[in-house]
């Protein structure tokens, strides 16, 4: 197929279908989703084990916990099967759905009061069991949702959900992790003979996701109104991107000569 031309998609004589540069610049023409721009928003604001809150015993906000999250892996999630032989082959069918944990990383801030990012964390375990009483706090009570979005660079929005300043940031990919809580806290390696910036990973686990559109959250990003840290207009736009502008000014300046709207 990669040799033969598709009428109605700009293939050329000649030319494979498969990698028509019109076509691949058409496709790309809003340009690609880049890892760097993305926000994990955890709305930890209702976490308790049942006499202390998480945001209270922390002093932490969603919007500064997300600016501490360096990376993040989009869960993955895989249909649980069953085999049921029909005849003489086997024939698979999906009865359920598993989700992956979510690994995230974050940098440790300098605060000498003990309310720093990884406290923050380490708070959060132990008011799920604590390592002295060993009581269990319940299920709903210390999970909470986390919104993973990748974003764009559109500088013509602003998004109040992240701070009162934020700039640009529609998402090209949104879910919403349900019932998300830490099951596990890295090491951070520490090294003499190294300046680096602490850092650490945490490993969430969740009972399912969803694929959503709508803002992160109805409430804890709005308190945030002196928060201003995220701007995703900086990131340049591609290649692509660009050439799809030029292509689109040079053809609105070619309608404007051929009509005489366009004067020296």
């Amino acid at each position: 197929m990669s040799g033969v031309p598709v009428d109605g998609i700009g293939a050329k004589k000649g030319a494979s279908a498969r990698f028509n540069i019109d076509d691949f610049v058409e496709y790309f023409g809003k340009g690609f989703g880049y890892t760097n721009l993305f926000v994990c928003y955890i709305n930890f604001d209702k976490v308790t084990n049942g006499i202390r809150s998480l945001k209270t015993e922390t002093d932490k906000t969603s919007p500064g916990i997300a600016l501490a999250c360096q990376s993040v892996a989009l869960p993955g999630k895989a249909l649980i099967t069953k085999e049921r032989f029909t005849q003489a082959v086997p024939k698979q069918f999906g009865y359920n759905i598993q989700y992956s944990d979510i690994t995230c990383n974050f940098i440790v801030d300098a605060n000498i009061s003990g309310k720093n990012t990884w406290n923050f964390f380490n708070t959060w375990s132990d008011m799920i069991v604590n390592p002295s009483t060993g009581f269990v706090a319940y299920h709903d009570d210390y999970s909470c949702d986390m919104y993973l979005s990748m974003m764009d660079h559109d500088n013509s929005i602003t998004n109040p959900a992240l701070g009162s300043k934020t700039e640009g940031g529609n998402k090209i990919i949104g879910i919403v992790c349900e019932k998300v809580f830490p099951k596990a806290i890295g090491e951070i390696s520490l090294d003499a003979g190294s300046a680096d910036i602490g850092k650490f990973s945490v490993t969430f686990a969740s009972h399912k996701f969803f694929s959503v559109k709508n803002n992160w959250t109805a409430e804890g990003a709005s308190r945030s109104t002196n928060f201003d840290a995220f701007d995703f207009t900086t990131l340049p736009k591609n290649e692509f991107a660009k050439l799809q502008e030029q292509q689109d000014e040079l053809a609105f300046s070619t309608i404007g000569t051929d009509t005489g709207l366009v004067t020296s």
